[in-house]
């Protein structure tokens, strides 16, 4: 099983050059109009299912042993703890800016009520 993981990684890593050379090539082709060259990407292009046949034909045969991830519940009760305390950590701030701004607005119609009466 190793043997084969390790032969369908140095397909994936073979896959990855496809994709690294299509984009060299589509960067070469848009920086200089005059070196578009579509059969560059389809040679490329025309390797990839090759390449992803073969890492298919390595895993194929282990795809018993793939299971899907699932987290621990304890470790989505400890996210969900976090991202209610990051909440609260922000509620509070806000709070704490409207009683700032509540404070300054009533302290400023204060001095404006203050400045009114002793003009009269």
């Amino acid at each position: 099983l190793w043997k084969k993981l390790e032969q369908a990684e140095v397909h994936v890593l073979e896959l990855l050059e496809y994709a690294q050379q299509t984009v060299e090539s589509l960067a070469r082709q848009t920086s200089n109009t005059d070196a578009i060259n579509p059969s560059e990407i389809q040679q490329i292009a025309a390797k990839v299912p090759t390449c992803i046949q073969a890492i298919h034909s390595k895993l194929a045969p282990a795809a018993q042993f793939v299971q899907a991830y699932t987290a621990p519940q304890r470790i989505d009760r400890l996210y969900q703890a976090r991202v209610e305390e990051g909440l609260a950590v922000q509620r509070k701030q806000v709070l704490e800016e409207l009683v700032a701004l509540e404070a300054a607005e009533s302290s400023s119609q204060q001095a404006t009520a203050e400045t009114s009466s002793d003009d009269k």
